[in-house]
């Protein structure tokens, strides 16, 4: 690693640390973005969104050998007495449910196709996920930058001595 950090002038180097730092930190704030937006969503449908008993019809597989996962179809009636059947948004090993087992689903009036099982890993593992990534994107954007300021304070300071 030193080879590589050798075959650039140290002006170089840290511009380019400085270049990759910043664009980390702006990836960061993107996924910190998306994170945001999809748990003021949930938030928003848990605070304000219909619920409605249902039950799971059918764990739908997907997958083969040791990566096979089911996904819940799960049947419910909405406020405008239609039934609706919809597909869970995780696909899980084991599954997370059983043929026949009761659920809470949520969504919002008037779009109960857009129906959600009431779950942590419906509601929260994207979010989660985002904001994961995102925060460890900042710490090394961050990092990398002050590494490159450092580096190429370094290097200004030796060209201003010779």
């Amino acid at each position: 690693m030193v080879t590589v950090f050798q075959s650039h002038s140290p002006g170089r180097l840290g511009a380019i640390l400085l270049s990759g730092g910043i664009f980390l930190v702006l990836a960061a704030v993107g996924l910190g973005v998306g994170a945001g937006l999809s748990y003021a969503a949930s938030k928003g449908l848990v605070d304000h969104g219909l619920r409605a008993e249902g039950t799971v019809v059918e764990l739908v597989e997907s997958g083969s050998g040791k990566k096979r996962c089911a996904t819940p179809r799960f049947e419910f009636v909405a406020d405008d007495g239609r039934v609706h059947e919809k597909r869970g948004k995780v696909c899980s090993s084991p599954p997370g449910y059983r043929t026949g087992e009761h659920v809470t689903v949520l969504y919002e009036a008037g779009h109960a196709d857009d129906a959600t099982l009431e779950d942590f890993t419906s509601l929260w593992l994207l979010p989660l996920i985002l904001a994961l990534v995102g925060g460890g994107l900042l710490l090394g954007g961050a990092s990398t930058t002050l590494f490159g300021v450092v580096v190429l304070a370094r290097a200004r300071r030796e060209r201003a001595n010779s």
